[in-house]
C-alpha cells in the first residue's frame, strides 16, 4: 500500500513537473512579443503573447486574449503601460497585417533618461496585391486603454522618436528569453539583409504635445513571400519627470473585398495534451493494482 501510495505521488510529481515545462515552452513558441528596455544600463523586460509568469510586479502579460498584450509596471524609474495588438485581417476589411503599439510612459527621475520599447510579430499573410505599408502616429488613453487622434508629452518628457518596418523575409529582432526587471540582451534587428522596408523614409521624432502624423503609403513587391513580419519601436527621452502618451499603428492594406488572409500562428496545446496522457497512464496503473 505504502509502495503503491508512492509510486503514485512520483508519477503526480512528474505529470505537474512535465506539464509546466511543456506549458512554459509551448506559449513562449509565440512570435508576438514585447521588449522594455533602458538602454543606458541594460535593464529592461521581455514579454510573450499569453504568458503571464510569476516574476512579480505585474511582469507578464496581462491580457488573457491572444493577439492582445497588455502590460503595467515599472523598469526603474520608468512606470510603463502598454497595450499592443497584433491581427491579420485589418479593420478597414482588407487583408493584410496590423500592428499596434500604444504606451503611457511616466519617469519619476531628475535627470536625463531615456527609454525603448519594440513590439514584434511574424508569420503575417499578405493582402491581394496591390500592397502598402503605412505608418499612423497618435496617442494613448490608459484609463480607458485606447488609441487617441493625438499623442502628448507633459513635464520633462522631451521627445517620442517611431518607426515601424515590413520584412519580406519574415525575420524580427531578436529579444532575448522572458525576463522581469533585469539586465535583458542585446537586441539585434535583422536591417542588413535588405528585405526590410520601413512605414517612414526616416524615423518620426516629436518634440511638442499633440502630435499626430499619417506616413505615405509605401509600395511592396507583389512577389512578396507568403510570411512575413512587422516590428515597431519608439524610443521617449527625459530631462526630468514628466510623461508620454503615444501610439504606432503599422498597416499592409491591399484589396478592400473579398481578401483573404490566414491568423498568425498559435501554438498547439501540447501541454493539454500530455496532461491527459499522463492521467490515462495513473489511470492504467490502477487498474491494473486493482487487478
Amino acid at each position: 500500500m505504502i509502495t503503491s501510495l508512492r509510486t503514485r505521488i512520483t508519477v503526480l510529481l512528474l505529470v505537474v513537473m512535465a506539464f509546466s515545462s511543456v506549458s512554459a515552452h509551448a506559449y513562449q513558441l509565440s512570435t508576438f512579443r514585447l521588449r522594455i528596455e533602458d538602454p543606458t544600463t541594460g535593464i529592461g523586460r521581455v514579454l510573450t503573447d499569453n504568458v503571464a509568469l510569476g516574476f512579480g510586479n505585474l511582469s507578464g502579460d496581462e491580457n488573457s486574449t491572444a493577439g492582445t498584450m497588455y502590460f503595467s509596471g515599472f523598469v526603474e524609474n520608468f512606470n510603463v503601460s502598454v497595450l499592443a495588438t497584433s491581427a491579420t485581417v485589418n479593420t478597414d476589411g482588407s487583408g493584410g497585417g496590423t500592428l499596434t503599439l500604444a504606451a503611457r510612459v511616466t519617469y519619476s527621475g531628475t535627470t536625463n533618461s531615456n527609454l525603448v520599447i519594440t513590439l514584434e510579430d511574424n508569420g503575417y499573410n499578405p493582402p491581394t496585391p496591390p500592397v502598402t505599408f503605412t505608418g499612423t502616429v497618435g496617442g494613448y488613453n490608459d484609463l480607458t486603454k485606447t488609441v487617441t487622434s493625438a499623442g502628448d508629452l507633459s513635464g520633462g518628457a522631451g521627445s517620442v522618436t517611431l518607426q515601424s518596418w515590413l520584412d519580406t523575409a519574415n525575420n524580427e529582432p531578436a529579444f532575448g528569453a522572458n525576463t522581469a526587471a533585469a539586465a535583458v540582451p542585446a537586441m539585434t534587428v535583422p536591417l542588413a539583409d535588405g528585405s526590410s522596408t520601413t512605414a517612414f523614409s526616416t524615423a518620426q521624432q516629436f518634440s511638442t504635445t499633440g502630435f499626430s502624423e499619417t506616413g505615405p503609403a509605401v509600395a511592396l513587391a507583389a512577389n512578396a513571400p507568403v510570411n512575413y513580419s512587422i516590428f515597431t519601436q519608439a524610443a521617449v527621452t527625459f530631462s526630468g519627470a514628466g510623461a508620454a502618451d503615444f501610439s504606432l499603428k503599422a498597416v499592409d492594406p491591399g484589396c478592400k473585398t473579398n481578401c483573404g488572409g490566414g491568423g498568425t500562428s498559435v501554438p498547439e496545446p501540447t501541454s493539454l495534451m500530455l496532461l491527459g496522457s499522463a492521467l490515462l497512464s495513473l489511470g492504467v496503473l490502477r487498474r491494473k493494482k486493482q487487478s
